[in-house]
């Protein structure tokens, strides 16, 4: 018996046979981030950034089996992502695809994206348990992997857009910054904003605070290859508890919900922070509602939230807010109860918003 055939009266058969469709493209979506995360890890993608290779050329210029080699490329052929020459047998990367598949680093780079997903895939098993019984996955429990998946998923923005683009767009914050502001970076990670922020400017002196103490050690050393050791120090502290010293400028990207407490992280920052001081938060661009969420940006938000940022939350026994929990109305609300005066949207894009906040 068919689909078509199983239909309950009154079900429109079209409307079944296209969703079905939908759903099959999901799942070969699914595939195709399994063989892209596989690509990016092993190398295969900066290969051919190089130039086209046949199946066995590939393998031996990354030292790899060339009937995986073949299977993956052939797959990947399949979904549009290489091309192949049938004469030559030799599969290439359009140079289109480059910026995405090999630029390592550049802004429309999702090599961090796939290394992301297929560490939080990893945690399938624990998040299921924890429907039943309501646990969680902590900070701990994420392989050295996710935090250096989310680095690279990250670090973009932080190289191209955070000096260039969000700090221009609150008035007179560059001004303060050049003339040398104390600045706190809550939830550093492994501190790249705070370290880009003082290539920038020389003078600013800044201190990142994070919560995972493996963190904090890559951000030291990657302190102190930068140069800026002397002025960016990095301490292992949570945020929901205190925010020690005093500051010009607290930045806060993608954390305030992650937090146990976001109001209790929001009123420590007021109190760190001086009444002349911003508030620099960078939050995902989410809505108040599930269906204001289309896919693709949808989906990717809400699967964020279910693998990572609520499971995280719930096993410290946190707000659990998720990844779409601080919408701009939600967002204001809790700056004004943390005693802030103005929360301003000074940047957004597909799946970032930046807002300035002040006292």
């Amino acid at each position: 018996m068919s689909t078509m055939e199983r239909q309950q009266p009154g079900v429109d058969e079209a409307r079944v046979e296209e969703f079905l469709g939908r759903a099959i493209g999901d799942v070969s979506g699914a595939m195709v981030t399994a063989f892209c995360a596989l690509g990016d890890g092993l190398g295969l993608f900066k290969a051919l950034a190089g130039g086209a290779a046949t199946s066995e050329e590939l393998a031996a210029g990354t030292g790899l089996q060339e009937r995986y080699v073949r299977e993956w490329a052939n797959g990947l052929v399949a979904a549009g992502y290489l091309a192949r020459d049938p004469a030559t047998g030799r599969y290439g990367l359009p140079p289109e695809h480059v910026a995405v598949l090999a630029d390592e680093g550049g802004l429309a780079f999702l090599g961090g994206l796939y290394q992301l997903v297929r560490e939080l895939l990893g945690t399938v098993d624990t998040i299921e348990r924890s429907f039943l019984d309501g646990g969680g996955v902590g900070l701990a429990d994420y392989r050295h992997a996710f935090w250096t998946g989310l680095e690279r998923l990250s670090g973009p923005a932080f190289d191209h857009q955070l000096v260039q683009e969000w700090i221009p767009a609150v008035p007179g914050l560059e001004e303060r910054l050049g003339q040398g502001a104390r600045i706190a970076d809550v939830g550093t990670g492994t501190g790249i904003a705070p370290i880009r922020i003082a290539e920038a400017f020389p003078a600013v002196i800044a201190t990142g605070f994070d919560i995972h103490g493996p963190n904090i050690e890559r951000a030291k050393a990657m302190a102190r290859r930068a140069g800026v050791a002397d002025r960016v120090r990095f301490v292992e502290a949570d945020g929901v508890k205190e925010i020690p010293g005093r500051y010009d400028v607290i930045t806060m990207f993608a954390v305030a919900h992650d937090a146990s407490d976001p109001l209790a992280l929001l009123c420590n920052a007021r109190a760190a922070l001086e009444d002349d001081g911003v508030l620099l938060i960078d939050e995902l661009n989410s809505h108040e509602y599930p269906e204001e969420h289309p896919a693709p940006m949808g989906a990717l938000i809400y699967g964020f939230s279910l693998l990572h940022c609520t499971p995280q939350s719930l096993a410290g026994g946190g707000a659990a807010l998720g990844a779409a929990g601080l919408p701009e109305p939600s967002l204001r609300a809790l700056c004004e109860r943390a005693g802030f005066n103005t929360a301003t949207r000074v940047w957004e894009g597909p799946l970032d918003a930046v807002y300035a906040v002040r006292p």
